[in-house]
């Protein structure tokens, strides 16, 4: 989640736009919407990529929730990578759950609760999670 961080504040108005168009949504399964959003994200090309990525989540595609989690969460769109985070956890998602306790933890787009946080680093490093386990 750290290395999104770096690509600065430059595009977060862009992402706002983007959360409100339908712009860079494709006729595809979730699937492939998940696999064209990371070739875009991967390019740091945001405006491509949020759109596909979203639209996969929301179809329940639980990476696809985790990477917009994670990109949300590098915005300062705390709300929303809360949301992304949940449906990863709620999902079994090692990865969602450990991005959903950070936001807990730090009390960021939801009420503080470091109790919810431990024990969602606890699933999180049973789970697999490599950095929870640290």
């Amino acid at each position: 989640m750290a290395g999104i961080r770096s690509y600065g504040s430059c595009w977060r108005a862009a992402l706002a736009v983007l959360s409100l168009s339908g712009i860079g949504t494709a006729i595809a399964g979730p699937e492939e919407d998940y696999a064209a959003g990371m070739i875009s994200y991967q390019r740091t090309d945001f405006f491509v990529a949020v759109p596909l990525l979203r639209k996969a989540a929301d179809a329940g595609h639980v990476e696809a929730a985790v990477v917009l989690g994670t990109i949300y969460d590098a915005a300062e769109q705390d709300e929303q990578a809360v949301i992304y985070f949940r449906k990863a956890a709620d999902a079994g998602n090692p990865d969602g759950m450990y991005g959903l306790a950070n936001m807990l933890l730090a009390g960021e787009g939801v009420t503080k609760d470091v109790d919810a946080a431990r024990a969602l680093f606890i699933k999180a490093a049973n789970a697999g999670q490599k950095t929870a386990i640290q």
